[in-house]
């Protein structure tokens, strides 16, 4: 544990190649017995900080870990429980909690390309089913843990911008060419919406973008309102309950 707090990377190697290990600590939240029992003894709450101040060390993230990604960002949130229960160590939480966002941060500020950055955000490991599928797991992680040093970071906010315009990889640089491809999505939506479902994508395949299909359901959203505010007004000014069903009738079948 000392040679973890001095961030000694050789002293930890060789401990840990010698089967030398650290039992994770029990968060300060923890009902359980022994926790219970322990609860208001001065000496568990230092223990637990020493041993949440070598888990910190970027010698024990890096040499000690299988995923030092996601073992940063559940330290991260371990952390934030205990900065928020132990307010007796609050700024010591706080700054191990700044080292660990520095170093999830260092990971990803030190990959030469992007694709070296989507492999380390889209690992799934860690993610719940429901987020496993999307593009960065990783970083919808690091969101939960509140990890604004590493989603802020210029790497992963390119890569979550690569993800946005999908293979329009020259967006925002020619603006009659964007123009153009918004008015498709806009305007000529219905027929590339209609031409997308009959061919199973093979003739648009634009709706695999996200920005696309973006502008196609916002399209679709207030066109819908329009709709309707336009049936109410058409159907405030009819006189009589048949025009008024007739118009009706047409209006749903078109918003249909």
């Amino acid at each position: 544990m000392m040679a973890c707090i001095c961030n000694n990377f050789g002293i930890v190697e060789c401990l840990l190649m010698r089967n030398h290990d650290i039992d994770l600590p029990h968060r300060a939240d923890c009902v359980c017995d022994m926790c219970y029992k322990t609860a208001n003894l001065v000496s568990a709450n230092i223990r637990r900080l020493d041993t949440y101040r070598a888990l910190s060390s970027e010698a024990f993230l890096w040499l000690s870990t299988s995923e030092p990604m996601l073992a940063a960002i559940q330290l991260s949130r371990d952390l934030q429980t205990c900065e928020s229960t132990e307010t007796q160590h609050k700024d010591i939480y706080q700054k191990l909690q700044q080292n660990v966002q520095n170093f999830a941060t260092s990971l990803v500020q030190n990959c030469w390309n992007m694709e070296e950055v989507d492999v380390l955000l889209q690992q799934p490991d860690g993610s719940s089913i429901s987020d496993a599928h999307l593009p960065y797991p990783r970083v919808r992680l690091a969101l939960d843990g509140e990890m604004r040093q590493l989603t802020a970071n210029l790497n992963v906010q390119m890569g979550i911008e690569n993800k946005w315009h999908g293979e329009w990889r020259d967006y925002g640089k020619n603006a009659m060419y964007d123009a153009g491809r918004m008015l498709c999505h806009t305007v000529f939506f219905p027929i590339l919406a209609l031409l997308h479902a009959v061919s199973a994508g093979r003739l648009v395949q634009s709706f695999n973008y996200p920005v696309a299909r973006f502008a196609s359901y916002a399209t679709s959203y207030f066109s819908f309102l329009a709709a309707i505010v336009v049936l109410r007004i058409v159907t405030a000014f009819t006189t009589t309950q048949h025009e008024r069903t007739v118009l009706s009738n047409s209006m749903f079948c078109l918003i249909f």
